[in-house]
C-alpha cells in the first residue's frame, strides 16, 4: 500500500501534560484546578483522578466556595494500592471506558520507585540486586513503555503529577540566610519528558515555570499560583492557536468568574475598547485576533475584567483609564507585573465593596438586639463654682470656627462608633468611620499651631505699664 500525506489538522488534538515539584508545591491542587479549567471549556464533563498519593486528592472534595457556595472541585477517584505499570494501564482503560474528558495521574513517580513499580521489578528480576540488573531491564523497558504508550493513546486529556529530587538552597533574605527547598529532577524514567506536550516545575513558593511547551503561549512562561483559568487557556491554544474562537474561553469566564465575563472577554479580549458602531476600531483598540496572545497576560486580563464586573463598574471604561495610567495603547501590552498589580487592587477593591454592604446590612441588626448605654449624670455641686472660670457658652465664643465645626462632626459620628462597639466590636465595620482618627491627627496640629501663634502673639505684645495717680 503506498504511503501518503494528509493536511496537518489540530482536529481531536488531546493535552498530554507534566507537572512536578518537590513536597508542599500544589501538584495535586494544581491539577485539579486546571482539569477544572479544561472541563468548563468543554462545556462539562466529569474528572477521572488515578490516586496514588494515599487520598490526597480526597482532600480538596466537599470543599465550595466561600462566597456562592458552589462546590470548588468534582471528581472521581480510582486509588491504587499497587504501582505495577499494568495497575496504571488498567485504570487508564477504565477511565477511558467510563468517558471522562480529563484524567489526572497522581503521581506517575510510584509507578518507577513504588512498590511494585519498575524499580521493584528489576530489583525482583536481578535476584534482589545479586544478579545482573542489566539483563533485568531487558524484560521491565517494555512495560515502562506500554504505560508510557498508554498515557499517549489514551482518549483523555491526561495529565500527570511526578514528584521530584529535592535538594536545598541557602538564599539571602533581608540580610538573613534562609534555606529554600528546591525539585531538580522528576522521578520517573530518564528523559520521559519528551513525551508530554507541556511539562512544568512547580516551586514551593506555588509558581509554575513552564519548561517544554508545543503549545506555543505557554513556551517559557511563569504563572504564579496557576488557576483554572490556565486550564480554560490551554484548552483555547489546543483547539484554536490563531484565536479565532474565543467562545470557549468566553464561556470559561462566565463559569469560573461569574455572568458578564465572558462577555467582558469577547468583548475586550485584550482589554481594548470595543468599536463604534459603523465606525472603525479607534486608536488602542484590540485589533482582532491576527496577534497571538500571551497566555498569562490574557487569563490575568480575564480574571481583572471579571472583577470590574463584579464590583460594577464598566469594563471598557476601565482598561482605558488603566491605558492612561500606563501609557500603553492596551492592556496586551502591559507586563505582567502590572496587570497582576492591577488585579490585586481590583480584587481588594471589590472585597472592601462586600465587606461594606455587609457592614450596613449587619448594623441595623446590631444595634436593635443592643439595648442603650445608660449614662448616670454627674452630681450637682455648687460648691465648687469658680467665677474666673468662663462656662460653656463663654467658652464655645472663645474656640476658632474650625475646632466648631469639628467638633460639631465628630460629636455626631461618635455614638454611631459607640453602637458598634457595643454591638459586638466588629473591627472591620470602622472602615468607613476610621477617618475620625484622621480628624484627631489634623485636630492636633491645628491646636498646636494655634497655640504657638498665641505664644507668639503673647511675647510681641509690649507689657502694658500701671499708671499711677
Amino acid at each position: 500500500m503506498p504511503l501518503t500525506f494528509t493536511k496537518a489538522t489540530r482536529k481531536g488534538a488531546l493535552l498530554r501534560m507534566a507537572l512536578a515539584g518537590p513536597s508542599g508545591s500544589g501538584k495535586t491542587l494544581t491539577a485539579l484546578e486546571l482539569a477544572t479549567g479544561i472541563v468548563t471549556a468543554l462545556g462539562g464533563g466529569g474528572i477521572a483522578v488515578i490516586d496514588t498519593e494515599r487520598r490526597s486528592a480526597s482532600k480538596y472534595a466537599d470543599l465550595h466556595d466561600d462566597r456562592t457556595g458552589e462546590l470548588l472541585y468534582a471528581f472521581d477517584t480510582l486509588e491504587l494500592e499497587d504501582f505495577h505499570p499494568e495497575r496504571y494501564i488498567e485504570a487508564i482503560h477504565a477511565a477511558e471506558h467510563a468517558a471522562y474528558p480529563v484524567l489526572i495521574i497522581d503521581s506517575l513517580s510510584h509507578a518507577w520507585f513504588g512498590k511494585g513499580g519498575a524499580l521493584d521489578l528489576v530489583d525482583d528480576a536481578s535476584d534482589g540486586g545479586a544478579g545482573n540488573s542489566y539483563f533485568a531491564w531487558r524484560s521491565v523497558t517494555p512495560i515502562q513503555n506500554e504505560l508510557i504508550e498508554a498515557i499517549l493513546q489514551c482518549s483523555c486529556h491526561v495529565i500527570c503529577t511526578m514528584r521530584t529530587t529535592t535538594a536545598y538552597v541557602i538564599n539571602t533574605d533581608r540580610g538573613k540566610s534562609v534555606p529554600e527547598k528546591i525539585g531538580l529532577k522528576p522521578i520517573q524514567r530518564p528523559n520521559h519528558e519528551y513525551e508530554y506536550d507541556v511539562v512544568g516545575m512547580l516551586d514551593t513558593a506555588h509558581r509554575l515555570r513552564i519548561t517544554k511547551s508545543r503549545l506555543m503561549r505557554l513556551a517559557d512562561k511563569e504563572f504564579l499560583r496557576p488557576d483554572r483559568s490556565l486550564g480554560a487557556l490551554i484548552m483555547r491554544e489546543l483547539t484554536h492557536p490563531s484565536g479565532g474562537d474565543t467562545n470557549a474561553g468566553a464561556r470559561a469566564a462566565d463559569a469560573l468568574y461569574g455572568d458578564g465575563a465572558g462577555a467582558a472577554l469577547r468583548d475586550h479580549p485584550r482589554g481594548g475598547t470595543q468599536p463604534p458602531a459603523g465606525g472603525s476600531t479607534p486608536p488602542g483598540a484590540s485589533q482582532g485576533p491576527q496577534t497571538p496572545h500571551d497566555a498569562q497576560v490574557e487569563g490575568l486580563i480575564v480574571a481583572i475584567s471579571a472583577l470590574v464586573q463584579q464590583s460594577g463598574r464598566d469594563v471598557g471604561k476601565y482598561w482605558e483609564a488603566a491605558g492612561k495610567r500606563f501609557r500603553v495603547k492596551t492592556s496586551r501590552d502591559m507586563t505582567g507585573e502590572q496587570l497582576t498589580g492591577i488585579q490585586q487592587e481590583c480584587a481588594t477593591y471589590l472585597g472592601q465593596q462586600r465587606q461594606r454592604q455587609a457592614t450596613k446590612e449587619a448594623l441595623p441588626r446590631a444595634q436593635a438586639s443592643t439595648p442603650p448605654p445608660v449614662v448616670t449624670p454627674p452630681p450637682e455641686r455648687d460648691d465648687i463654682a469658680d467665677p474666673q472660670v468662663p462656662d460653656g457658652a463663654t467658652q464655645a465664643a472663645t474656640l476658632p470656627e474650625w475646632l466648631l465645626a469639628w467638633r460639631a462632626e465628630t460629636s455626631a459620628l461618635l455614638p454611631k462608633l459607640q453602637d458598634i462597639f457595643l454591638a459586638g466590636g466588629v473591627r472591620d465595620a470602622l472602615t468607613d468611620d476610621a477617618l475620625t482618627l484622621f480628624y484627631a491627627e489634623e485636630l492636633t496640629e491645628k491646636l498646636r499651631d494655634t497655640l504657638a501663634a498665641q505664644a507668639g502673639e503673647a511675647e510681641s505684645e509690649p507689657p502694658q505699664q500701671e499708671i499711677t495717680p
